[in-house]
């Protein structure tokens, strides 16, 4: 292969990546945000996902059953003013499971749900567990 048309291919090959960035507030966007917040969790690190009342081990893996539009939380925000209506924002819930290694090593699999919602005005996503 001649090298200009390898400068070609390589050229087609970075602008293809750069269009396959999700849309803001989209599922896919959703999924990336809440796979990253996962990584976070299982290599230890501070993230949203992790609940508050958490203390145990972080998980050693985690599956997504089902993501479903849901309503958007009223907290989605960290900026005054508040949003005087958030309605229209995008929300997604995830529906999934955490394998957990509990402290007397032994696994065992816990349902875990979220709600990730898109605040437009902050453009960033806020991660709220679903009881």
């Amino acid at each position: 292969m001649k090298p200009c048309q390898k400068m070609w291919l390589l050229l087609i090959g970075i602008l293809a990546l750069a269009g396959c960035q999700p849309q803001e507030g989209s599922e896919s966007a959703a999924r990336q945000y809440l796979a990253a917040e996962m990584q976070k969790w299982m290599t230890n690190q501070e993230t949203a996902a992790r609940p508050h009342l958490y203390h145990a081990l972080p998980p050693l893996s985690y599956t997504i059953e089902s993501v479903l539009p849901t309503t958007p939380s009223g907290f989605a925000h960290d900026k005054l003013p508040l949003p005087e209506n958030t309605e229209g924002w995008p929300a997604y819930q995830f529906n999934g499971s955490l394998q957990l290694l509990t402290e007397a090593k032994t696994s065992r699999e816990q349902v875990q749900r979220y709600r990730l919602t898109w605040s437009p005005p902050e453009k960033r996503w806020f991660l709220d567990e679903v009881r």
